[in-house]
């Protein structure tokens, strides 16, 4: 009875507006929430219906309970709150009750505003938008508005995540772009493409990420030019968007259209993957694109040698002979037998080395693979490559990448992708392929900064 005086000291007038007896009561149903847990998830529901059967009046002391210390007390207080939202036809006075008042008084606690904040996509007013765009200022809480602003939808507030816009830090220009991504008209998608020449990456990526969920056919000469940024992150980004305003059109005339911008883009593309899948768009909308698919410039000469054991997955950490030395004129003892380096040549369009032809037994077992790659001067490389299953690699005898975690998986070229320093003449690559069954092999190319192929013996491309 003490804590049920204490708590009902603690409302606001607000809070009277139920009727004693039933904010008595309402007070007891939110203190029977705070438990550690329930056995059965029937109890809690229950209690939440119940206080959404007393109506708007009741959230006033939901909302004093969001900064509870149980989570599970905020939890379901917020969830009574949105039942009465959902059901209430009183829109007026829930629109005053559950976003204005809140969102207007410095005396809620953040957790209260910040759920009102996200609560008010539900309004689309005047009233709402002007109270939303007055927090654009508080720190704590400028990005659930803006995404809130955003999500409301209304065009009304595109000068006003515009003008916020300037003043953010990136986390938070990021959350306007995309705000701004629910509100599609030409203005938007003008400020989007203006978007891709700012200096952060992260933002360059958003804008065409929008523009690839939003735009049309009209916007993709404004991407085009993304197609050559310094980020292979927003170059990847660039062509998918392409890609899908291009697959969204359905007349005849918007997919010749289409068809033609798929084919200016299959020859830029980056990854064997996605030209993969574009080239078979093509091919099922009648569009012979075989002589438009791209050289990827994948490694096909290796040296290869093996097996050795990996009973347990042992082999993975066990350093066998290769690690020490990569002499083609040794051989050694594996799996009862002699092993000895073969050089191979894979004509696969992907660079695919399947190990399971080569090399036996081909379970439980590792091989290492080697190749040299020749270049005119010191730079930086990115290394594209796949493997079935776990690799190690040393690039000139120092360890660069490794993927224990993947004990598992299937060979998908490109899906891995890191960063290297090439020096200048000869880089000795050591792969090391782990297998447990089925399946087994690796592919692997390296290209620069801008994604142009390095091949094994030839310069960097400028």
């Amino acid at each position: 009875m003490i804590i049920l005086i204490v708590a009902l000291c603690s409302c606001t007038v607000n809070d009277r507006e139920l009727p004693e007896e039933e904010l008595n009561r309402a007070v007891e149903l939110i203190q029977s929430l705070d438990v550690e847990g329930w056995s059965d998830w029937k109890e809690p529901d229950a209690i939440r219906e119940e206080l959404v059967g007393m109506g708007p009046q009741a959230i006033p002391i939901l909302y004093r309970h969001l900064d509870h210390k149980n989570p599970r007390v905020r939890r379901w207080c917020e969830a009574a709150i949105s039942g009465m939202v959902a059901t209430s036809d009183n829109t007026s006075y829930l629109e005053q009750v559950a976003i204005l008042d809140v969102l207007s008084s410095r005396k809620q606690s953040p957790e209260a505003r910040l759920f009102a904040v996200q609560l008010a996509i539900q309004f689309n007013s005047n009233k709402v938008r002007s109270a939303l765009a007055n927090l654009l200022e508080h720190d704590e809480l400028k990005l659930a508005v803006v995404k809130s602003l955003g999500m409301i939808g209304d065009h009304s507030v595109v000068s006003t995540i515009k003008a916020s816009y300037e003043n953010g830090n990136i986390q938070y220009r990021v959350a306007a772009l995309k705000a701004l991504g629910y509100i599609n008209d030409q203005d938007v998608a003008g400020f989007m493409i203006d978007a891709l020449n700012d200096p952060s990456f992260q933002i360059r990526k958003t804008a065409v990420s929008i523009l690839g969920e939003t735009g049309d056919l009209d916007v993709v000469s404004g991407i085009k030019p993304a197609l050559n940024d310094e980020n292979p992150e927003v170059r990847e980004e660039s062509a998918r968007s392409i890609y899908r305003i291009a697959c969204r059109q359905k007349n005849q005339t918007q997919q010749s259209e289409a068809d033609q911008i798929l084919m200016d883009l299959l020859p830029v593309v980056e990854s064997y993957s996605f030209a993969m899948e574009i080239h078979e768009k093509l091919r099922n909308r009648g569009v012979d694109a075989d002589h438009l698919f791209p050289d990827f410039q994948y490694i096909n000469d290796w040296m290869i040698i093996g097996p050795f054991a990996n009973v347990k997955w042992r082999g993975y950490h066990t350093i066998y002979p290769p690690e020490n030395e990569i002499d083609f004129d040794r051989s050694y003892q594996a799996l009862g037998k002699d092993v000895r380096w073969e050089s191979i040549t894979t004509d696969d369009e992907a660079g695919r080395v399947n190990l399971v032809e080569i090399l036996s037994p081909a379970i439980n077992v590792v091989a290492y693979a080697t190749t040299t790659v020749n270049v005119s001067e010191d730079m930086k490389a990115f290394v594209k490559m796949g493997s079935d299953d776990s690799i190690k690699i040393w690039l000139n005898g120092e360890g660069v990448y490794s993927t224990y975690w993947a004990i598992t998986r299937e060979l998908v070229p490109d899906s891995d992708v890191f960063e290297v320093n090439l020096k200048k003449g000869e880089n000795v690559f050591l792969l090391k392929i782990c297998q447990g069954k089925r399946d087994w092999g690796f592919s692997m190319r390296l290209v620069d900064s801008q994604g142009n192929p390095i091949t094994q013996n030839q310069e960097l491309k400028k």
